[in-house]
């Protein structure tokens, strides 16, 4: 199956509704699951206080507008869009690994370490800022891209008269247990053949803490 093909059903599915019905607006933004322990609300300055070391693999709520589930095939590396119950990609590191570790030396800074990875421990560092920032709702990753991620999607873009944007945000921050709990929102703007529409979906993941080996 060519790029071209898979940019061309890939954006179809986008904005089927509209092309249907002219124009429309999707929404499916469950709230914070009720199930799940409450929300802490312990800050480092401006910032919501995350740090501490979390399984990898996560649960996905059961209400999700936002696929996260275990994915058949491996994302592909970089693709913002993506969203795993693996926590390392959600922060933007694909490697594997059992556990992460994340430091707040500050409230300007981040720290991510993969403490098991196969090629060794290595620190990674986000500046809030550059990399993230911070409010009453929690600590954000953001990035916006073109629903034609690739050439042979922007050539079928240009046959069907087509484009969009996505924009994905990551907010993090911790409930009562101490677990790790990320909310992802993501809209997606789309058109086909100059008619236009808008998707908006949200999701949440919990990744629990990893238990340190107790000293003998």
């Amino acid at each position: 199956m060519s790029n071209a093909w898979r940019a061309g059903r890939t954006l179809l599915w986008l904005v089927s509704p509209v092309w249907l019905s002219g124009c429309i607006s999707v929404t499916n933004n469950p709230g914070y699951p009720a199930q799940w322990p409450p929300l802490a609300y312990e800050q480092l300055g401006e910032c919501p206080l995350i740090a501490g070391r979390y399984l990898n693999l996560g649960e996905q709520s059961l209400l999700a507008g936002v696929d996260c589930s275990l994915p058949e095939k491996l994302p592909v590396p970089g693709d913002a869009s993506v969203c795993t119950p693996w926590l390392a990609p959600n922060l933007g590191l694909w490697r594997e690994a059992q556990t992460v570790r994340l430091s707040q030396p500050s409230e300007d800074m981040l720290q991510v370490a993969l403490d098991d990875a196969a090629s060794g421990p290595r620190v990674h560092t986000y500046r809030r800022g550059q990399d993230f920032r911070c409010d009453a709702d929690g600590l954000h990753f953001e990035q916006a891209q073109s629903a034609l991620r690739s050439t042979g999607a922007t050539v079928a873009g240009a046959l069907l008269l087509s484009g969009g944007w996505e924009r994905t945000r990551r907010s993090f921050r911790r409930d009562r247990e101490g677990a790790l709990v990320m909310t992802l929102h993501k809209d997606v703007v789309a058109s086909l053949m100059l008619i236009g529409g808008k998707r908006s979906a949200t999701s949440h993941v919990r990744w629990q803490p990893a238990t340190e080996a107790r000293q003998p």
